[in-house]
């Protein structure tokens, strides 16, 4: 598997065939500069903290009370602090 430092995104997970034969099945781009001339593609792109709209930004987990940044009006989308898309 292999990461780039650019947004931490994956840009190869190589995987064996029935005959055993590897290949790399992650979709995307040869080149990183690719990846900065289309930001909206999202190939091979990791997700934030949370997936999804959080209501009121704020969720409960065992003796914890999380509140997050609302970037969704006054919810939170996608674990990432502003909306890039």
């Amino acid at each position: 598997m292999t990461v780039s430092s650019y947004g931490a995104r994956l840009i190869e997970l190589q995987v064996p065939d029935r005959s055993g034969t590897q290949d790399n099945v992650v979709l995307g781009f040869d080149a990183a500069s690719s990846y900065k001339q289309h930001p909206n593609l999202y190939l091979g792109a990791t997700i934030g903290r949370v997936a999804g709209r959080i209501k009121d930004g704020r969720f409960l987990s065992p003796g914890l009370d999380f509140q997050l940044g609302r970037n969704e009006g006054k919810h939170h989308l996608h674990g990432v602090i502003e909306h890039h898309s």
